[in-house]
């Protein structure tokens, strides 16, 4: 994104996010019809419902000007926008068999042996996995999961709290106390090699392709389309909505259980998959951010690689 685009979008959100059925605003991918035009970008917005512009009092525009360094309007410059449904949002937790806790099941990010102390062997998943929604960690806070070949049980040490319903970061670690004596960590399920690193963050940007690897949904491809945003009005469950910052909006397949699924790029891990709408839709959060807000908000070391 160059430095016009990017100012137009802060003016973009600055103007438009509070328009009806509006969820978050960012820079992407065009879609035409549901196709990806690879030779376009547009001013993004994601709604909930898209509604016929006869029945809005507000219309979002059709183009916003770009905008000089200072803020000033460039009139030679037309940026494209694109009006993107993401119908019933939803963070996607349900009946899997990867991790359970507190009865809501989902999936696995990562189990490793913690680097800054190689005895411990720790579990990532997303908080609203475990119930992380108003405390860290939640009661009754027990992991039980992993494979068929390869279970383990684990106490929740934290995780993320939804601040007035908002997550930063939507993510867990556990402490493995029982594990199969089969267990290698890092390793993808499917995959031949273990992951090694983190991705470069130059890498986790719009059209990315990389692959995903949960539960449900076992290994696919996904398609990042968006920069980062902020989206709201993401159903929790129990009637309750959450706003999710730091998402990255993707195309992809995922189910209810993919929750905590980890994005990767051949042996680099990337994101966790914290969200879903209908028409394949797929929200993740870049990983290595969310673990080193959590090692901070906890005040301990986690090191996977």
């Amino acid at each position: 994104m160059d430095q016009e685009a990017r100012v137009a979008l802060e003016k973009a959100r600055k103007n438009y996010r509070r328009y009806p059925n509006v969820c978050g605003v960012s820079y992407g991918s065009k879609f035409t019809k549901g196709i990806i035009d690879p030779l376009r970008r547009s001013i993004q917005f994601f709604v909930t419902t898209k509604q016929a512009e006869e029945q809005l009092e507000r219309s979002l525009p059709r183009f916003v000007y770009a905008r000089n360094a200072d803020g000033s309007v460039d009139h030679s410059g037309k940026l494209a926008t694109d009006v993107i449904e993401l119908r019933n949002l939803e963070l996607c937790c349900e009946g899997g068999n990867q991790v359970a806790s507190s009865g809501v099941n989902g999936t696995a990010t990562l189990v490793f042996h913690n680097q800054a102390d190689t005895d411990q062997v720790l579990v990532l998943t997303c908080s609203h996995v475990i119930g992380g929604f108003d405390a860290s960690p939640p009661p009754g806070g027990r992991m039980v999961g992993g494979t068929t070949e390869c279970r383990f049980q684990a106490d929740a040490l934290g995780n993320s709290v939804a601040e007035n319903d908002v997550y930063v970061f939507d993510i867990a670690v556990g402490e493995v106390f029982d594990i199969s004596d089969e267990f290698e960590g890092l390793f993808v399920e499917g995959e031949d090699e273990p992951l090694d690193g983190f991705v470069d963050a130059a890498v986790f940007q719009e059209n990315a392709l990389m692959s995903v690897a949960s539960d449900k949904s076992n290994t696919q491809m996904i398609a990042v389309n968006s920069a980062r945003t902020e989206i709201e009005e993401i159903a929790a469950g129990g009637g309750r909505s959450v706003t999710l910052q730091n998402v990255f909006v993707c195309t992809g397949i995922v189910e209810k259980g993919d929750s905590g699924g980890i994005v990767y790029d051949g042996t680099s891990a990337a994101g966790i998959v914290v969200g879903r709408a209908e028409d394949d839709w797929v929200l993740v959060q870049p990983l290595r951010e969310a673990i080193e807000y959590l090692a901070n908000e906890l005040d301990m070391d986690i090191e996977c690689f």
